[in-house]
């Protein structure tokens, strides 16, 4: 579709003319590639988060794995949320067991998931945006912080963003084809595949099942209802399955800890902090949210003007994942909604290509200002990683060292956070785990962390191994083995470290 014509020339036409080309749009999305690329190739030591998801597949068979109880009482996993998509979990083992367990292997799903999403993206917007927005969006995924840190980490949020992005696809096709048996097969189960490869796709699924149905009532295609009704059903009995054998489990013991619950319309501070949430952490982050809210909101309704059935496509996922915020059942909160992520940036481009049409010719300087606001700063962001990638907790080379320079019988205590990356190094390294002491979880019991350190006084040298201690309970850890000893050696690393105490005092 063709640019609205606007008396244009200048610096303002130029701008326009690059952003719509062919060319640059590919560039995009090379420019994307080599970011992810970047923090994949980094070979950053696991962090905690993904660490209890490789101690889960790689000490338990695929069996085990479906049993979330097990697992969750694990005490390597020192009782950490270990819930995921069941399907990513076979997959990774099914790819660990053929290539091994290194941190590329278990990364290589997320990485190629993000790979797929900017071209997923790219096909996408070309079907809702005009040249300019198509080019705002693809670049806005691309260079998102979230997603280029996500796209190497071993997490399921990377190949969310892709299974969305599959599914917006999937029904864009849906709803123009002439529905029949075959048609019931094909979309029918690539959206119950959908839910066991990503947990939230059950969100976009509902949105996108809702709007299909409202428009077929709409068109009156009423010998597509019942092909569309069948499609939704097994979309919906797959998640049923999914949940009562295998969330279900999830759900009775544990919570989400992240907040993100709405529980109010009338909490307008609530609702206003978790608005700045979405665009000042994650899955986008900005540091001028203010311009891409603004765009957001302007996009929202520059769509529902334009195209009330576009953007049912487009908002009924996000309006069913705050439903189920409201319910208390999944929070609207942070990672937990990157896979929104597509939906909040074609609106975002869409506002950007409404104000290009709403601004008078002497206004132009206004959209550039305001380009210059919403991708100056995650574009430096994403370059500097292309220099220096981001590590999180690099205990790797911590326990390297500590090998290095502890003697025979030495004790050596692993900090709880630590446990599942130190026992899934502990494995490629050759180390007796019976020779370290693995402190137990301790979140709100400080009296069992106290007890384990304790039980060490009296030696002159006690190494310890730690990471994640960037919370309440990391300083009080650190605070403590102050209090009882002297450090004599200590080795840091981002995120990590090694110390060695004297606890004779």
């Amino acid at each position: 579709m063709p640019l609205k014509t606007i008396s244009e020339t200048g610096l303002y036409k130029t701008l326009k003319d690059i952003f719509a080309s062919e060319k640059f749009l590919w560039g995009i999305v090379v420019y994307g590639i080599l970011c992810r690329l970047t923090q994949y190739l980094a070979y950053r030591s696991l962090w905690v988060d993904e660490a209890k998801y490789a101690v889960k597949i790689m000490d338990y068979s695929y069996l085990q794995i479906f049993d979330l109880r097990q697992v969750t009482f694990d005490p390597f996993t020192v009782r950490f949320e270990t819930a995921g998509p069941l399907g990513f979990f076979y997959l990774s083992k099914f790819l660990t067991q053929i290539l091994g367990s290194s941190e590329y292997i278990l990364r290589l799903i997320p990485f190629v998931a993000s790979i797929a999403a900017l071209f997923l993206m790219v096909r996408l917007v070309k079907k809702y945006l005009e040249p300019l927005g198509v080019a705002i969006a693809a670049m806005l995924l691309a260079i998102d912080m979230s997603l280029i840190i996500r796209s190497a980490d071993f997490h399921p949020y990377a190949s969310d963003v892709a299974v969305t992005l599959l599914l917006l696809l999937m029904v864009e096709k849906l709803r123009r084809d002439n529905l029949n048996l075959k048609s019931i097969f094909f979309y029918g189960l690539l959206g119950a595949i959908a839910v066991w490869l990503s947990l939230p796709a059950v969100f976009v699924l509902v949105g996108l099942g809702s709007a299909l149905i409202i428009e077929f009532l709409l068109e009156k295609r009423r010998e597509a209802l019942p092909f569309a009704a069948a499609i939704i059903f097994l979309w919906l009995a797959s998640f049923a399955v999914c949940y009562f054998v295998y969330l279900r489990l999830f759900t009775v013991h544990m919570a989400w800890p992240e907040g993100g619950y709405v529980t109010s319309i009338l909490d307008i501070k609530g609702l206003w902090q978790g608005l700045r949430d979405v665009f000042t952490d994650e899955p986008m982050r900005f540091k001028y949210w203010h311009v891409p809210a603004a765009l957001f909101f302007l996009g929202c309704m520059a769509v529902f003007l334009k195209d009330k059935k576009q953007w049912m496509y487009l908002s009924f996922p996000i309006l069913a994942a705050l439903a189920a915020a409201a319910l208390g059942k999944y929070p609207f909160s942070g990672r937990l909604i990157i896979f929104l992520t597509p939906i909040f940036l074609i609106f975002i481009a869409e506002g950007v290509v409404s104000l290009d049409k709403l601004l008078p010719r002497k206004a132009q300087a206004v959209l550039i200002v305001l380009l210059i606001f919403l991708l100056l700063d995650p574009f430096i962001a994403s370059a500097k990683r292309l220099i220096k990638p981001i590590y999180r907790e690099e205990i790797r080379p911590v326990i390297v060292e500590m090998e290095k320079l502890r003697k025979k019988g030495e004790p050596v205590y692993v900090y709880a956070y630590a446990g599942p990356a130190f026992h899934y190094y502990a494995k490629r390294l050759g180390l007796n785990e019976n020779e370290f002491i693995i402190g137990r979880y301790h979140h709100g019991f400080p009296e069992t962390e106290l007890a384990e350190l304790n039980a060490l006084k009296g030696r002159p040298r006690v190494w310890i191994v730690y990471d994640h201690v960037n919370n309440i309970e990391g300083r009080q850890f650190l605070s403590y083995l102050d209090q009882i000893g002297e450090k004599q050696h200590s080795y840091l690393k981002p995120g990590a470290g090694l110390l060695l105490y004297n606890l004779r005092n």
